[in-house]
């Protein structure tokens, strides 16, 4: 690959084949996935991604060709190089108020399945990481600890009158779903087989809570209101100070003040819902 042509100027993609591939986590790539459309002067653009975010971005990109293989190309990067190879600053982040949807038909046919309307707020939650959304295992391994939130203390935060809580998170264990049938809580771990399905779920719920995982940016990538709870020593793209995400309109961030201790998010994420259904 060469970046010195492509940093040029847009013009330098027309009437080009270009490759893109996804690098790391799937986090990363719905993140990411907002610079295809400012490759649009390309010729043809072929994007390999993880078979979990294929059926999400084939509906939502139409006029990319999502592919399972390498072919020959003009150029070819990874998808996290793209504001890099477009020459954007941080003051640039393009779509931050959504840039992903799902279809009125699906999103109809899984509330009549999987969703109950009572009259409440609807609330997705999400309070650990899976080991499958990152491409690096062992860097998942360490991040894992500092950034999820024990079920438990989670939930106790968010026991409101006005709220119904469902459980966006996959890959629950036995004892997971045992204690949500226990508080009432609804699971919807059966029904998620990929994130279109995840996405078909967010877009039925009122508001998302979540650690920082791939949901919260699938549920900013939407443009849902959501709030991110984040560890003290936070990942790179939620700042350092900010309330608002730079990325995510919708997508309030809520920080730890001292390492380990979540009781300080989690009473400010309980008052600002407490507010806001009012």
């Amino acid at each position: 690959l060469s970046y010195e042509k492509l940093l040029t100027k847009q013009d330098d993609f027309k009437n080009k084949e270009i490759f893109i591939y996804n690098e790391q986590g799937l986090g990363d790539m719905i993140q990411f996935i907002r610079f295809l459309p400012l490759f649009k002067e390309a010729k043809k653009i072929d994007v390999k991604m993880p078979k979990p975010l294929k059926r999400l971005f084939e509906y939502n990109f139409k006029d990319v060709n999502f592919v399972d293989h390498f072919d020959n190309y003009d150029y070819h990067f990874p998808l996290m190089e793209a504001p890099f190879i477009l020459n954007m600053s941080k003051k640039e982040i393009p779509f931050s108020s959504g840039y992903l949807k799902v279809d009125r038909k699906d999103s109809l046919r899984y509330k009549n399945n999987f969703i109950f309307d009572d009259g409440k707020i609807k609330i997705g939650i999400v309070w650990r990481t899976n080991l499958s959304d990152s491409s690096d295992l062992m860097t998942k391994i360490r991040s894992k600890s500092k950034r999820e939130i024990p079920l438990e203390k989670f939930i106790q935060y968010f026991d409101l009158d006005e709220v119904k809580l469902f459980s966006l998170q996959k890959e629950e264990s036995g004892e997971e779903k045992e204690f949500l049938k226990k508080h009432k809580i609804v699971s919807l771990d059966d029904s998620l087989k990929d994130f279109y399905d995840t996405a078909l779920a967010i877009d039925n719920l009122d508001k998302i809570v979540s650690i920082d995982t791939s949901v919260v940016h699938l549920s900013g990538a939407m443009g849902k209101e959501s709030c991110v709870l984040v560890p003290f020593n936070n990942d790179w793209r939620w700042g350092v100070d900010e309330e608002i995400s730079n990325w995510y309109k919708s997508v309030r961030i809520f920080r730890q003040s001292q390492k380990e201790s979540w009781d300080e998010p989690l009473k400010k994420v309980r008052d600002y819902l407490s507010q806001s259904i009012v």
